[in-house]
């Protein structure tokens, strides 16, 4: 029998990533399947927010007419009352329509999840954008920021390489991988939280050219913005010069007054935080590897 054929009726599925515990149901065999990339990050944790999943019909008709944001694409928040309701867009044969609602309660403990497609293909709920929009969110209510950035433990200390696409994120993380056998948490998209007296980066599903994601977590260490270079060289950054690079390279709340401000009080912490934030040109080989470990 093949996998799909297998899967339980209308199961549930539980993720954990950075700390954030969902239980996601009801899901049908296809949603099933395609909740395999999340597979790494599946838990046997009973608690969480619960993400409850409507997929047999046509999405309903809502009063959101109080549009509080929209991202210039294919995704809107609207107000619902007290609550927060995401409209997600799509297209097929040319043809716009709703492929899914999600509607959040204030302090986002759960969630009613709406999903259609005209030509009955069923998507996951928690995918892209809902998945990132939602961590973003609740990353900035519980001290964290959703950074573009490559994690990697090595020797149990975190290390994120923050840049664009086409930096040399997914470099540096196989370079570290292959000589040094580090661990990647993500070469992408890593989420810095503070816990307790320290912060920690936490892996995400969300991976790049490199492949490599990993639900763990470890104290972070160093921070490096990326550049390019002819040779190698560290040069540490002011915490003025720190937030403005943090700030730039981090997925912000704009939707929202609260948690947005939340999240620019985690980034100057995180800047203010004494021989953590570097600027790192390098050359792409394994001498690059080397030099990050002399200022460990």
């Amino acid at each position: 029998m093949g996998q799909a054929s297998e899967m339980k009726v209308n199961a549930c599925i539980r993720v954990s990533i950075a700390g954030f515990d969902f239980v996601i149901s009801p899901l049908d065999a296809v949603q099933q399947q395609k909740a395999q990339n999340l597979k790494a990050f599946f838990s046997k944790e009973k608690h969480g927010i619960n993400l409850r999943v409507f997929s047999d019909g046509e999405i309903p008709d809502m009063p959101i007419d109080t549009r509080v944001f929209s991202s210039g694409s294919h995704w809107q928040l609207y107000r619902l009352n007290r609550d927060y309701c995401f409209k997600i867009t799509s297209s097929e044969k040319n043809k716009e329509f709703i492929s899914r609602l999600a509607v959040f309660p204030s302090d986002f403990s759960s969630s009613k999840i709406y999903t259609y497609s005209p030509v009955g293909d069923k998507g996951f709920p928690l995918e892209y954008p809902l998945d990132q929009i939602l961590l973003i969110h609740l990353s900035a209510l519980n001290k964290g920021v959703l950074f573009h950035a490559c994690g990697v433990v090595l020797e149990k200390q975190g290390l994120i390489f923050v840049g664009h696409s086409g930096a040399g994120k997914s470099t540096i993380g196989g370079l570290f991988s292959e000589y040094k056998q580090a661990l990647i948490l993500s070469d992408d998209r890593i989420v810095v939280k503070k816990e307790g007296s320290d912060f920690r980066i936490h892996g995400t599903p969300w991976y790049g050219s490199l492949g490599l994601c990993s639900p763990s977590k470890a104290r972070l260490k160093k921070i490096f913005f990326l550049k390019k270079s002819d040779k190698n060289s560290i040069t540490p950054l002011s915490t003025c010069e720190s937030v403005k690079r943090l700030t730039s390279f981090s997925f912000l709340p704009y939707w929202e007054k609260t948690p947005l401000i939340k999240t620019l009080s985690t980034i100057n912490s995180i800047a203010s935080s004494k021989n953590l934030c570097y600027e790192l040109s390098f050359r792409p080989d394994k001498s690059i590897v080397g030099l990050v470990e002399d200022v460990l």
